[in-house]
């Protein structure tokens, strides 16, 4: 009768999946009818499901799992049983490649932003080196930017936007794969969270240095930032906005929903140089009735005096307080301080009274009225102040 004479051979397998030897006859095998086979198997703490086998068996065959995400191998050593004419023993090394398997994960997002998920080795997670995804994905009509993908990815990514008043769930069916082995499928759970509403700012953009400007929304709760504060600054709870130096800045408000999302609005305020208002005197400002003094303020493109004036300089003949309005070819504007003009009165003087004298004789004339005097003519008085 033949003994049968089997080669050494090699299998592969995937973790997770029978392999099978059924050697056949021929290529330096004699594997006469009725051949069965046992087999003791090497140890490897990294592969389950390996285990001998003594009662005779059709193939060399079992279910090996890989625990790990590199490649293990396991040797079989195997007796073929004939009746009679038991052979050589054989050996059989299976390659066991890891299988994926990744567990289930629920992402949050806010609408427009994207999700991202890279599984990674570890915390229940086989991830072999070089693991790609495939998936399907249920569309959510309320959902933009969902869909299936047939092309194997290094991750699973997508940018999600929320078209609806409430949240949304968008849920992926993913594959993984390590080169000719793929796992079982896990989901991606993704909630889109709706974005809070911001109305648009109200205000107005236009401010001069040093100067303020009120910004507004309709939106209750939000929060201001200037993008520039060496250009403008901005009071975070009252959009209260302050010119700080010539320029533009962008004034953004936020706010937050309950979910944890923001929405955003923004205005560009426009910071203009600013001027300053000064009145110069060109001579004294007490004088007395019948004169004049004239009031010139700092350059500018337009004024508007006290007294309604509205030009840079002003000839002054009453008394009063004058200031002076400036306003440069930004628009911005600044007040003088006041000007104090004190117009004294004239006095009101008597010489006396008339008096006839004969030649030779004098009369007695008395002033009143001032503090000084000075008569004139001054000939034939005796004295002339």
């Amino acid at each position: 009768n033949p003994t049968p004479v089997i080669q050494n051979t090699t299998a592969t397998s995937c973790s997770g999946t029978a392999f099978t030897v059924s050697p056949s006859n021929g290529g330096g095998n004699i594997i006469p009818a009725g051949t069965q086979y046992t087999w003791t198997v090497s140890t490897n703490a990294n592969i389950s499901g390996a285990s001998d086998i003594s009662t005779p068996q059709a193939s060399v065959t079992q279910t090996l799992t890989n625990t790990t995400n590199t490649v293990q191998t396991i040797t079989y050593t195997v007796t073929p049983v004939l009746p009679g004419c038991n052979g050589n023993t054989f050996t059989v090394i299976v390659t066991v490649n890891p299988t994926p398997s990744v567990q289930s994960v629920t992402q949050s997002i806010c609408s427009g932003s994207s999700f991202s998920v890279a599984p990674t080795n570890g915390s229940g997670n086989i991830v072999p080196a070089g693991t790609t995804y495939t998936w399907t994905v249920v569309d959510n009509v309320y959902v933009l930017g969902d869909a299936s993908q047939a092309t194997a990815q290094s991750s699973i990514s997508h940018t999600l936007v929320n078209n609806y008043t409430s949240d949304q769930t968008v849920v992926y069916t993913v594959t993984p794969t390590a080169g000719s082995c793929s796992g079982s499928t896990f989901t991606i759970t993704v909630n889109v969270n709706v974005n809070p509403s911001a109305a648009a700012i109200t205000g107005a953009t236009n401010v001069c240095t040093g100067s303020t400007t009120q910004l507004a929304s309709a939106t209750a709760g939000g929060v201001w930032t200037s993008s520039n504060t060496a250009v403008a600054t901005v009071n975070s709870s009252t959009g209260v906005v302050s010119g700080v130096t010539a320029g533009s800045v962008t004034i953004t408000y936020t706010v937050t929903g309950s979910n944890g999302c923001t929405n955003a609005v923004t205005a560009t305020v426009n910071v203009n140089s600013g001027t300053a208002a000064t009145i110069t005197a060109g001579s004294a400002t007490t004088f007395c009735s019948g004169s004049s003094v004239t009031l010139t303020a700092t350059a500018g493109s337009s004024y508007l005096w006290s007294n309604g004036a509205q030009t840079q300089a002003i000839t002054v003949t009453a008394g009063g307080s004058y200031y002076v309005t400036v306003t440069n070819a930004s628009g911005c504007s600044a007040t003088s301080s006041a000007t104090t003009v004190t117009v004294n009165a004239l006095p009101t003087v008597s010489a006396g009274v008339d008096a006839t004298i004969c030649s030779g004789s004098s009369a007695s004339l008395t002033a009143t009225g001032a503090s000084t005097y000075a008569w004139s003519p001054s000939t034939g008085l005796s004295a002339t102040n």
